[in-house]
């Protein structure tokens, strides 16, 4: 019985092969920076854009939103859609790009100059919703950044306070 089973089992999933590929055919793909920006600077960072589809849907329009500092001013077309920034997010509107490809784009930013370290950038970029679901991907693409400052030695702070508590007050009196 078990032999039968077995083979019953094995001519399905021959003669099936959808049931072996389940859950490939989705819109996968990332979205890269190029670039190390610079605190207290108005500056462009390089993207990169990659995505495929084993079932042919196309990219359809990425939105990204960056972290608190990091305020976007402008951005290059992706494929041929026009960017349009609210705020801090940047959507592009339909860019086509096919089922699969890879797309390089600017984003121009003006950077805090307290804004220190790595900062995560949130994407999603949308599908055509042709095929299979899902139709969309999401990730963080990671802008490196400077390190913090170090922190003011505690010695620095002592000479500091004992500056303070120097002052020398010269009292003159007036005749009159």
């Amino acid at each position: 019985m078990k032999k039968i089973f077995a083979l019953l089992l094995a001519i399905v999933l021959v003669s099936s092969p959808a049931l072996l590929k389940a859950d490939t055919d989705e819109l996968t793909g990332s979205i890269t920076c190029q670039t190390t920006y610079v605190s207290g600077t108005t500056m462009d960072l390089n993207f990169t854009l990659t995505w495929s589809s084993p079932d042919d849907e196309y990219q359809h329009h990425p939105a990204m939103t960056f972290p608190a500092g990091m305020t976007p001013n402008s951005a290059s077309q992706v494929g041929w859609g026009n960017p349009n920034i609210t705020g801090q997010e940047i959507v592009w509107n339909w860019t086509g790009g096919g089922a699969s490809g890879t797309e390089n784009f600017t984003v121009n930013v003006t950077i805090d100059p307290t804004l220190f370290g790595d900062q995560g950038v949130d994407y999603t970029v949308f599908g055509d919703t042709w095929g299979s679901a899902p139709h969309e991907f999401s990730g963080i693409a990671v802008v490196a950044g400077p390190p913090p400052p170090p922190p003011v030695p505690l010695s620095n702070w002592a000479f500091a306070i004992i500056g303070l508590l120097s002052v020398t007050f010269v009292y003159i009196k007036f005749r009159g």
